[in-house]
């Protein structure tokens, strides 16, 4: 069994730009290697692999993306083809261990002799929070696209 699960994105995601398209696709070409994409130009657009963070899930994002000329600049939008996740199995197990921790907490009024166990497991539960919650992270579709739009303001 797979451990990637689809994920419903929509069709297209786009961003409008005060840039013309060779400027935007000179952008989202320096924004795909400060990310770790795999970036593909090809006339008026090109093909992109983009890695996606979401908590406790990771995974890529295959799309094609297309420059538009506008009236004011350029619109890029992103295809997307596929997208998977999977989770992170590491942080999981930290937060089920902290879980665990919590346990005589919430169960020492019904078993007073859990009431001993009760601060480790609170250190324990805040310990696991901590650990894994100050590392969490998202980075999509959507993000990449502000990031290649606020490369172009710099």
């Amino acid at each position: 069994m797979s451990d990637e699960l689809p994920v419903g994105l929509p069709a297209d995601l786009s961003v409008e730009l005060t840039a013309p398209p060779s400027e935007a696709l000179a952008a989202v070409a320096r924004t795909a290697k400060e990310w770790g994409a795999d970036w593909q130009p090809h006339e008026g657009g090109g093909r992109l692999t983009l890695p996606l963070s979401a908590g406790l899930r990771v995974g890529l994002l295959d799309g094609r993306l297309e420059a538009r000329a506008g009236g004011r600049g350029t619109r890029l939008v992103i295809r997307v083809e596929r997208a998977v996740y999977r989770l992170r199995r590491g942080p999981l197990g930290i937060l089920l261990l902290g879980a665990l921790g919590s346990l005589p907490v919430i169960l020492w009024p019904f078993r007073p002799q859990l009431l001993a166990l009760a601060p480790a497991g609170l250190v324990l539960a805040f310990l696991a929070w901590f650990l894994v919650a100050a590392r969490l992270r998202t980075a999509g579709a959507e993000e990449f696209l502000e990031a290649v739009r606020d490369s172009l303001a710099d």
